[in-house]
């Protein structure tokens, strides 16, 4: 799969819980960092995106937890492309510790304008271009 992005993340203290575990609310907090690498690896960086007036908020998110993660862990968080509409993205997550499953989840972002108008990608044809390139390069 051409377009993925692996990133490792240290678990931090402040990330556990009384039982020494990642706390479920982390995941979509190492999931963004996942998909902010995503996008300024193969499409565009989150702010370039804003100057351009396209905002990219998650409306429906999922999240599995599979297994634990513990304290100075080190787990691979890989971001895959699923599937683009004209005004929507899906991606997919996996948090891993040495090949291990953690985690898994979907993201799915609808493009809306400041004024929190839906934005439909086709306005913008060379960044419409390349999403179609990323998502459709996935299947």
């Amino acid at each position: 799969m051409p377009f993925l992005s692996e990133i490792k993340l240290q678990v931090r203290y402040v990330e556990t819980d009384q039982m020494g575990v990642v706390h479920h609310s982390v995941y979509p907090v190492y999931f963004e960092a996942g998909r902010t690498d995503f996008f300024a690896r193969h499409i565009l960086s989150y702010s370039e995106f804003e100057r351009r007036g396209i905002w990219a908020p998650v409306v429906f998110f999922t999240c599995q937890l599979r297994s634990v993660a513990r304290y100075e862990d080190w787990l691979t968080i890989v971001t895959v492309p699923v599937g683009m509409t004209n005004a929507r993205i899906t991606l997919a997550y996996e948090a891993k510790k040495d090949h291990e499953l953690i985690a898994s989840g979907t993201s799915v972002h609808t493009f809306i304008s400041p004024e929190r108008k839906i934005v439909k990608m086709t306005r913008f044809p060379g960044l419409y271009e390349k999403l179609r390139e990323v998502f459709q390069g996935s299947s």
